[in-house]
């Protein structure tokens, strides 16, 4: 995936922010493959989902042993909040959708690791 540094965005003044490079096409409605997105440490700013946010989440499989990390669109409804990939690939149709911190169709531990406050398309 891939990280760097940038300069701070001043609404989140004092909390670890950083550049994460986009790979693939779970969000490609939004996010191309290459872009970069600049995001802020979800927990120390006592991250609550809200509707319309992009989060990048962290899922854990094998007993943590494979980790993911994939940006989401939070989506709440009235059963509670969804986490939606925006695609135009067929492949990304549905939610994820937790249970206590678990995805209830893979059974990953999953966790809000960032949210997403601005992106940047590198011409080259």
């Amino acid at each position: 995936l891939g990280s760097g540094s940038v300069a701070p965005d001043p609404a989140y003044s004092g909390f670890p922010q950083w550049l994460e490079r986009v790979q693939g096409d779970s969000m490609d409605r939004e996010y191309r493959n290459g872009d970069l997105v600049h995001v802020v440490d979800a927990i120390a700013v006592g991250y609550v989902a809200q509707h319309g946010d992009h989060v990048i989440l962290c899922r854990r499989r094998v007993s943590g042993g494979e980790v993911e990390r994939t940006i989401k669109e939070v989506v709440r409804t009235p059963t509670g909040v969804e986490f939606w990939p925006r695609s135009t690939n067929p492949r990304w149709a549905k939610p994820i959708v937790l249970s206590d911190g678990i995805d209830q169709d893979d059974s990953s531990e999953v966790e809000v690791a960032a949210l997403v406050i601005g992106s940047y398309r590198p011409r080259r």
